[in-house]
């Protein structure tokens, strides 16, 4: 009973805290090609840190793209222009 008393409580733990990674682009990865609103929160994001223009359209095309990839250079991060969820944070 112990043993699944402790199992219960780590489970909850690890289920309930929230980590860095739960910023407001969500756990998917987005990548050219898609269309979702999580790609509208990250145009979003791109654009207030001045790193792209335009509307957020919810499309990750070239123009997103680019932008993504210009971002991940000046963090020093690799360009791969990929936004990878809950592998990498976005703050």
């Amino acid at each position: 009973m112990k043993k699944i008393a402790i199992s219960t409580m780590l489970a909850a733990i690890l289920l309930f805290t929230p980590t860095m990674a739960d910023a407001a682009l969500g756990d998917q990865t987005l990548r050219q090609g898609m269309r979702h609103s999580d790609v509208s929160e990250l145009q979003q994001w791109l654009s207030s840190k001045g790193f792209q223009t335009g509307a957020a359209d919810g499309i990750f095309g070239a123009r997103t793209g680019n932008a993504l990839k210009s971002y991940q250079r000046s963090a020093g991060l690799g360009a791969d222009g990929i936004a990878a969820g809950r592998r990498h944070s976005v703050k």
